[in-house]
Order: C-alpha cells, then sequence, then structure tokens
C-alpha cells in the first residue's frame, strides 16, 4: 500500500505527479496532506487563484496555508467559503491583489482583516448597489500600502479612516471630491499616487499639508489649483492635462531630488522647456529630470546655454552629473556632439 511507504518515500512519488494529481492524492488522508506540505514547501508563496478550483484551492490553503505571502485573485469571485481558509491559514500573509464585484464585495471583508496583511490592491466593479458600501473599513490597522482602482466619491471619503497607511495609489471611477483633503488626514504617508483625477480650485484657507509625504506622483490629472504643501517632498511626477504653475514646483525647493514633467495639454513646448529652466534654477538640490522627448529637444535646441550655466550653478560636473531621462538622447548627442553639456549629465532613455 502506498500510505505504508516511508515519509521520504511518499514524497519522491509526490515529485513524479502533475500539480492536480498531487492535489487529489493530499485528500486521500492526513498522512498524504502531511507530505504534500511538505513536497510543496513554498510552491504557493504566490497564490494565483484563478488557476484552480474553489476544491483545489481548499486543500492548498488548509495544508500550505502558513507559507503563502502573496495571494492574487484578479478574475476569481472568492466565495464566503474560500474567504474563511484564507484568513484562517494564511497567517503570514503580506500581498492581497482582488477585483472587487457584486459576487465577493462581502466576502472579501474575512480577508481584508487578516492581521499583518500590509499591502492591498482593490480595483472595484461593483454596481450601484454597493457604491455606498464602505469595504474600507474592514482594512485591518497593519496595511501600509493600498491601491484603489475605480473607486467611487462615496468610498474615497473613508480613505482617511486609514491612518496607518504610508502609500497610496487612487484612481476614481468617476469624480472625488477634494482628495488632497481626504488623504491629509493620513499623517503617515510617505507616496501618493493619483490617476485621472480632477481637483477643482479651492482658497489658500484651504490649502492641505502633508509632513511626511516623500513622493507625489499626478498621472494624466487635471489640478486647477495649488498643490499640497509637502515639506519632506523628494520625487515629483506630473503628467498632467492643465497648466502646470512652476510656483507650484518651486514650493518644493529646498528638497526636491527627481523631477518628472509631462504635459498632454496645448501649452508650446518652447515655453515648457522654458519654464522647466526657472525650476531647475530653482530646485538647486534637483539631481534628476524626467520629461517628454519635445520638451527635452526643445531645451537643448532654445535653452542650452542656460541649461548648461544652470547645471554648473547648482554643483554638477564631470564627476558629479545630473541625470536627464529622455527618449531623444542619442539624437541630441548627433545635433550636438562637442557641447560642454555631455560633461554634465548622464543621459538615460525612457519611453515616455
Amino acid at each position: 500500500m502506498l500510505s505504508e511507504l516511508p515519509f521520504e518515500m511518499i514524497d519522491k512519488v509526490f515529485g513524479y505527479l502533475e500539480e492536480k494529481d498531487k492535489l487529489n492524492l493530499a485528500q486521500v488522508n492526513q498522512q498524504f496532506e502531511s507530505a504534500f506540505a511538505h513536497h510543496a514547501r513554498e510552491a504557493y508563496k504566490k497564490l494565483q487563484c484563478a488557476k484552480y478550483t474553489d476544491y483545489q484551492l481548499k486543500t492548498i490553503l488548509t495544508t500550505c496555508g502558513p507559507t503563502v505571502s502573496c495571494l492574487i485573485s484578479n478574475n476569481y469571485n472568492l466565495n464566503y467559503a474560500t474567504c474563511k481558509l484564507i484568513a484562517k491559514h494564511c497567517v503570514n500573509l503580506q500581498y492581497f491583489t482582488q477585483v472587487i464585484s457584486d459576487l465577493n464585495f462581502d466576502a472579501c471583508k474575512y480577508v481584508l482583516a487578516i492581521k499583518g496583511l500590509k499591502n492591498i490592491t482593490l480595483s472595484f466593479n461593483i454596481s450601484w448597489d454597493y457604491e455606498e458600501s464602505d469595504l474600507l473599513q474592514y482594512i485591518n490597522a497593519d496595511c501600509k500600502a493600498l491601491s484603489v482602482q475605480a473607486i467611487s466619491d462615496y468610498q474615497a471619503q473613508k480613505l482617511r479612516q486609514l491612518i496607518n497607511l504610508e502609500e497610496l495609489h487612487v484612481a476614481p471611477k468617476y469624480y472625488i471630491r477634494n482628495i488632497f483633503k481626504i488623504v491629509s488626514k493620513i499623517k503617515k504617508l510617505r507616496a501618493l499616487h493619483l490617476y485621472n483625477y480632477k481637483e477643482c480650485f479651492t482658497s489658500p484657507n484651504q490649502y492641505v499639508e502633508y509632513t511626511e509625504l516623500e513622493e507625489l506622483e499626478l498621472y494624466t490629472c487635471k489640478i486647477y489649483t495649488t498643490l499640497p504643501k509637502c515639506p519632506k517632498l523628494k520625487v515629483l511626477r506630473l503628467m498632467v492635462r492643465s497648466f502646470i504653475d512652476y510656483r507650484d514646483i518651486e514650493r518644493y525647493a529646498d528638497t526636491l531630488e527627481h523631477l518628472q514633467l509631462c504635459y498632454y495639454g496645448n501649452l508650446h513646448h518652447d515655453l515648457f522647456a522654458s519654464i522647466l529652466i526657472i525650476v531647475l534654477r530653482e530646485c538647486r538640490r534637483l539631481q534628476c529630470l524626467e520629461a517628454s522627448s519635445h520638451t527635452i529637444y526643445h531645451v537643448f535646441h532654445q535653452n542650452l546655454n542656460s541649461f548648461i550655466d544652470t547645471l554648473r550653478t547648482n554643483g554638477f560636473s564631470n564627476e558629479r552629473r545630473f541625470v536627464l531621462k529622455g527618449c531623444v538622447m542619442a539624437r541630441l548627442r548627433n545635433d550636438f556632439p562637442d557641447s560642454a553639456v555631455w560633461d554634465l549629465i548622464r543621459c538615460e532613455d525612457v519611453e515616455m
């Protein structure tokens, strides 16, 4: 009988089987279940739920749950039974990714509440019946990084209660009111990323401050208000559809080290290049710049001498080079082969 074999031999038998056969064998008795857990080791450290049936997931979770640190179930509707098994056995879960639908909205509460779960990604695909249901209240207090996509205004208002977050990614479904003000309640926040967001004008006494924020990204956003105060900001990424006031960037001159600028509007690139030179003069701690190919092209063709003078004034040299990222660097080397600028910068080609 197979069950009478030594443990080591059973482990070797598992090595010859396909995964689905291993899972079937593990369900025979407790001995095979223990042998499967030993054989699997950390094979399910990153668990892709969509690859398995509910019955197979039950076997994996009950036998190997403590080894699971990352659980991804994007297109898989976790049911109540599976979510309860995850909450019971995946005691070392660190990362959780899930598309939230009407079918799994309530069941996912068990997973979100797992103590120690630090990184959560949620994409909402729910009907109007759930638009004003607060799922975020179930997120455990240990969560440090949260990404929410297609989030409703009602749900976004609840972000302020996640006071221990250090990293936040927000992509609204429609319109969200005053996201800057909402998120300012999260005092430990160090990185904020907003996607496809629109912020309307607010009066000066409503400006908010992020005391610990070090990284701010606005991707395809329309911002018609002053950016928040960030006394520790080091990285600023502005890929926006509204006009960029260089004075907003200058507010971070004392701390800013990395700047990425891309404007998806009708502003002439030569004007934008001139604004960039002004920013460089004020932000003397800046070490790296990413910009669109058109903007960098105009910096070189219309503002090159000012660019060189500004870099030298800011202390850059052959030994300490300024990092310039763009997708036209090879072309510019051909256009300006003998320029002194190449002794002041280190080029990196990127796609923007």
